[in-house]
């Protein structure tokens, strides 16, 4: 009975180590394999606009895109169409007084907006593959832009109290001067974002998507009655707000 029990035991450390060892060479080998998606295309836009307009401040910036992805094991492919502007634009940046006496004064308003466009082709590293996963990523970026400065003057009158009142508010029939500047763009983004897989079909994607671009001025037009603008120049811009919330279709 003895023996009996000690060759049942010997049978089964035998089956367990085997099974063991199998399971730990598979692990092995799937950590050294890198894995490729059955579904490896990725098609998506960016929410962010959506919720800035509603929920936002004034002059925030935002990025609207869509991006194409292409799995590649643990990385991503991927090029986007984007635009940038200015959410929720306020009716004046800031303003100086130009003139004034006893019962009056009258002061010069300044704005700006601008419009950029650009194509961004890179790469992101993934880790995870399941129901959700981290990357880092790169990007290039080539495009074009258009700045806009213009300002307009309004006049204001004490009341009886002793108030200054609007005389009338029209920003678009008071502009006194404009400057357009038409730009190209180049520039890099990098991004730290993270995947959440809410099914096979659908994911949504939180980044964090800081860019550096080099604005090179191509030419400009001026209207100015007062002479306030001279001349435009290029410039560099580095922008650390962007965050995109992403959802993307996977096929």
């Amino acid at each position: 009975m003895k023996s009996k029990k000690m060759l049942l035991l010997g049978i089964m450390t035998l089956i367990g180590s085997t099974i063991f060892g199998q399971v730990d060479s598979t692990a092995i080998e799937e950590q050294d394999t890198v894995y490729f998606e059955n579904r490896p295309n990725y098609v998506g836009v960016n929410l962010t606009p959506f919720f800035s307009s509603i929920l936002g401040s004034e002059n925030n910036d935002i990025k609207a895109f869509v991006v194409y992805k292409r799995n590649r094991g643990d990385k991503n492919i991927r090029i986007s169409a984007n635009y940038t502007t200015i959410s929720n634009r306020s009716r004046y940046n800031y303003f100086n007084v130009i003139n004034t006496n006893d019962t009056a004064y009258s002061a010069r308003f300044f704005t700006g907006n601008y419009k950029n466009y650009d194509l961004r082709l890179g790469f992101e590293e993934i880790k995870g593959y399941q129901y959700s996963r981290l990357h880092i990523g790169a990007d290039l970026i080539a495009g074009f832009g258009t700045y806009t400065y213009n300002y307009f003057e309004n006049d204001f009158n004490k009341d009886s109290t002793g108030l200054y009142r609007l005389r009338e508010f029209d920003p678009d029939t008071q502009i006194k001067g404009r400057i357009v500047g038409d730009y190209i763009n180049l520039g890099v983004s990098v991004t730290f974002g993270f995947d959440w897989f809410v099914s096979e079909d659908f994911l949504f994607t939180f980044q964090l998507a800081p860019q550096f671009t080099y604005h090179l001025l191509r030419g400009f037009t001026n209207y100015d009655q007062h002479g306030v603008y001279s001349r435009l120049n290029s410039f560099t811009d580095f922008k650390m707000g962007y965050f995109d919330v992403m959802m993307l279709y996977r096929f």
